[in-house]
């Protein structure tokens, strides 16, 4: 985000994002780096459901596919603050609702041609087949 500019909303198409290309964060991090790939969509489809769900972001708990369409849905309603309107409509239905605010809170962007933020998000919602997501300009 630019600094003390408000946000500007894009609503992306999931398969468009590149998959991480440094996930450091990630559970699996060792065993990507010992598989001698760069390709670490490559990498976590060769997951077993049991492996993948050993990260909190691929255990079940949040459903990926809804809160991206919430997430979407506020975005697209306008306003200067999506969270707010989260909150003020109520719109939650039975994903978690920390899932729905990271999408404004922590944005995903893209920075050249890599991620710059939400690579574990990224990921989780590329497994989970989320077709629209927000991101940051």
């Amino acid at each position: 985000m630019r600094e003390g500019a408000e946000p500007v909303w894009l609503i992306a198409l999931v398969s468009d994002l590149p998959w991480a290309d440094n996930p450091f964060r990630c559970r699996w991090k060792t065993q990507f780096d010992a598989a001698g790939t760069s390709d670490f969509g490559e990498f976590v489809r060769g997951l077993t459901p049991e492996e993948l769900a050993e990260c909190p972001y691929h255990d079940g708990s949040t459903d990926w596919v809804e809160a991206a369409r919430v997430a979407v849905e506020l975005v697209e309603a306008g306003g200067p603050d999506p969270v707010d309107g989260y909150v003020q409509a109520d719109t939650h239905t039975v994903c978690t609702p920390w899932a729905i605010v990271s999408f404004f809170a922590e944005p995903i962007f893209i920075d050249g041609d890599q991620l710059g933020n939400g690579q574990h998000r990224v990921c989780a919602m590329k497994l989970a087949g989320v077709e629209r997501c927000p991101i940051e300009e």
